[in-house]
């Protein structure tokens, strides 16, 4: 057995060690080769979405300076080329101050700061296009580390859009307010519970509630106790047959006082939700969102995780390859559950082909993008509107490879989208359903709405009056000088009296409301006005002034006594014949009785007479006699019911004339016939007495032989 030198066995150890650690140099070689070669793969494919994106991204130095941007940024800032972007900072595309007055510059560099100390920020700015165009938008900012660097990358999105829709709702609401409170007589609406919901100012004034004491109130609480469970059977009936009712009734006011009011209710339907209203004689689409991703794997994946908005890689087959937590967020599912589904599997059905079209054109190459909306079904089971920009990537050879989605949940903007539309609907259906004409009027003076009430009083169509000045139908005075337009005013006018001039010529009376249309701002930007026809109205006022004039005359001229009394006779009213025999003035007899002109046995016999008439509800005729200053007088009294529309006795009118020269000769003419028959009596007395004496002479002559000496 040989024995070997020790030192040849530290020898082959140290050859032996120096192989191994060349066999692992090489292997750790070739891994790097290899991360870097899918290093350079993943930097160009984020390179291309970062490029082909429409979404705006941009990266900044910590020093605020623009160091990249895509042409998205370019295009939403009005730049033709990068250089006139990078190099500049956020202050050389801000107005001088943002709208809180702070300037631009120096709150730049704050939020840059805060962005660097708190790792991210998101906020509101005011930006300024090249052409100096301002647009308001929301800005993400998000430090990332690149290389050893420290950048930040930022996200621009336009939401100008916004902005107007929030703009034209309230002015919506202005318009519905002032379209309600321009109504002549008081609104309330309610739904089936008989909760108030709406109502105009004109309400409150009459009903002398408070806003917060109306909300509390049920719907027949301000109408009147005797009326208010007919009231209630009338609204119930409203809400069944879906058909207007018309009533009569009283107004119950706060302070218990009673007015009568003519009622319309009318059934509404809004959204799918019933109403009565009860009328007694008023999201924004959002933009491209642009994304800045860095240069290599680590800018552009932090940019397409962290992105506010959905973002996902799609293969041509259209399963999903790659989703942001965004888009996580807005379907409800976790990365896992996505990669096991396809796009279409989480798409409304009726949805699916929608953009079928768009995508065969963007697999053609006729177009580089396209947007859609469209609705996803949520893990939960509820549907997700979102705004979809997909783009096509292709590969070396321009072959397609894959898509891009750029996913935006859009319910806010959809539900912004519906308030507007049920706003408009509201209006327009309170403005067409308007017992009143209702237009209104720009600040020429155009006409710019026009309702079906306006047509049927004026002759004139909507189509055919639109676009003229309202002096086309104006009479007088409005044909000489506008009462809104003309001088400073601040106050509305209402029941304003004046005359319009309908198509086929004819001259209406009419009683009208106005007021001024304002924006959100209380700038004046036209007029609102609402009328009702009084033609009919005016005319019977003319005659019953006529007639009135005539039945003074007549009372006046007529040689009768007339008076009038209420149920329990009191005077009311007396012409003047009947006011000199009781020596008065006419004005006096109001509220007197019998037993202020009369004896209390003649005074107790007129009331008697009176509640006989009243109570038969038939006239009266008698003959009575009185003595004044020792002679005696008679009189022929008609006394007959007086009854309203409902024919209840109301009162007692009484016409009675003198007949004592009439009842004088009535006694002079029974005085001559009794002498007449007592002359008769004694002239055939006298007679008989004549012919009984010739008898007797004739008997005396025979018995006696007197005849033959004669």
């Amino acid at each position: 057995m040989s024995v070997q030198n020790p030192e040849d066995f530290s020898l082959s150890g140290r050859i032996d060690g120096l192989e191994k650690q060349v066999s692992e140099l090489q292997k750790t070689e070739a891994r790097l080769k290899s991360l870097n070669k899918i290093l350079s793969e993943s930097e160009e494919k984020f390179r291309r979405l970062f490029d082909m994106s429409g979404e705006a991204m941009m990266v900044l130095s910590e020093d605020g300076i623009f160091l990249d941007c895509n042409s998205a940024a370019l295009d939403l800032y009005g730049c033709k080329e990068k250089n006139e972007f990078v190099t500049k900072t956020p202050a050389d595309f801000s107005p001088e101050n943002q709208p809180d007055g702070e300037p631009s510059q120096i709150k730049a560099q704050k939020v840059i700061a805060s962005t660097i100390r708190k790792g991210s920020g998101f906020f509101e700015w005011t930006h300024k296009r090249k052409n100096g165009e301002l647009f308001s938008t929301n800005v993400l900012l998000t430090q990332i580390h690149l290389k050893g660097d420290s950048v930040i990358y930022g996200i621009v999105r336009d939401i100008s859009a916004p902005k107007k829709i929030e703009e034209q709702i309230v002015r919506e609401k202005i318009f519905s307010e002032t379209l309600l409170n321009s109504l002549p007589g008081i609104l309330y609406m309610f739904g089936p519970g008989g909760k108030i919901v709406r109502w105009n100012e004109n309400f409150e004034r009459v009903t002398q509630y408070s806003a917060d004491e109306i909300s509390r109130l049920r719907p027949a609480d301000f109408i009147s106790t005797s009326d208010r469970e007919q009231a209630l059977l009338r609204f119930k009936m409203i809400f069944m047959t879906k058909e207007r009712a018309i009533m009569e009734t009283r107004v119950l006011t706060k302070h218990g006082h009673e007015i009568p009011y003519l009622f319309i209710g009318t059934y509404l339907e809004i959204d799918g939700s019933a109403y009565v209203m009860v009328t007694g004689t008023d999201l924004t689409e959002l933009k491209k969102t642009e994304t800045m991703v860095q240069e290599s794997q680590e800018r552009f994946h932090g940019a397409f995780i962290s992105s506010s908005i959905g973002m996902a890689i799609v293969s041509l087959d259209g399963r999903w390859i790659e989703v942001n937590h965004s888009l996580c967020e807005i379907v409800g599912y976790s990365e896992q559950e996505l990669f096991k589904k396809a796009v279409r599997e989480i798409t409304r059905p009726d949805d699916i082909d929608l953009d079928a079209d768009a995508m065969q054109q963007l697999l053609s190459g006729l177009i580089p993008n396209y947007h859609i909306e469209k609705r996803y079904i949520h893990r939960k089971g509820h549907e997700v509107w979102v705004s979809i920009s997909i783009s096509l990537v292709r590969g070396e050879k321009e072959t397609p490879d894959h898509f891009v989605y750029q996913v935006q949940d859009i319910g806010e903007r959809k539900r912004y989208e519906e308030m507007l539309r049920q706003a408009k609907e509201y209006a327009e259906l309170l403005f067409q359903s308007s017992p009143s004409a209702i237009f209104t009027v720009d600040r020429s003076r155009r006409i710019t709405s026009w309702n079906k009430r306006a047509e049927e009083i004026t002759g004139y169509r909507a189509d055919e009056i639109m676009g003229k000045e309202c002096l086309v139908f104006a009479g007088s005075p409005c044909d000489k000088q506008c009462r809104l337009f003309s001088g400073a005013r601040e106050k509305s006018m209402v029941c304003i009296e004046c005359r319009i001039l309908t198509k086929q010529g004819e001259k209406r009376f009419i009683s009208k409301n106005t007021d001024f249309l304002r924006n959100e701002t209380g700038k004046i930007i036209g007029g609102i006005e609402s009328f009702n026809d009084v033609t009919v109205l005016k005319r019977m006022e003319e005659d019953l002034r006529a007639s009135e004039q005539r039945y003074r005359t007549l009372v006046k001229n007529i040689p009768l006594k007339i008076f009038y009394k209420d149920i329990n006779s009191v005077y009311l009213l007396c012409n003047e014949q009947f006011a000199q025999d009781l020596k008065v003035q006419p004005a006096e007899i109001k509220g007197k009785t019998d037993d202020d002109f009369f004896s209390k046995e003649m005074a107790d016999k007129h009331r008697a007479d009176d509640l006989k008439v009243m109570s038969a509800g038939e006239k009266l005729e008698t003959d009575e006699s009185y003595f004044l200053n020792g002679q005696e007088f008679f009189i022929h009294t008609l006394k007959t019911p007086v009854k309203d529309t409902d024919e209840r006795t109301i009162g007692v009118l009484g016409i009675f004339w003198d007949i004592t020269d009439r009842k004088k000769a009535e006694r002079e003419l029974e005085e001559k016939v009794r002498q007449l028959e007592t002359f008769q009596k004694v002239s055939i007395g006298r007679e008989l007495k004549m012919v009984d004496m010739k008898k007797r002479l004739k008997e005396l002559e025979k018995n006696s032989g007197l005849k033959g000496k004669e």
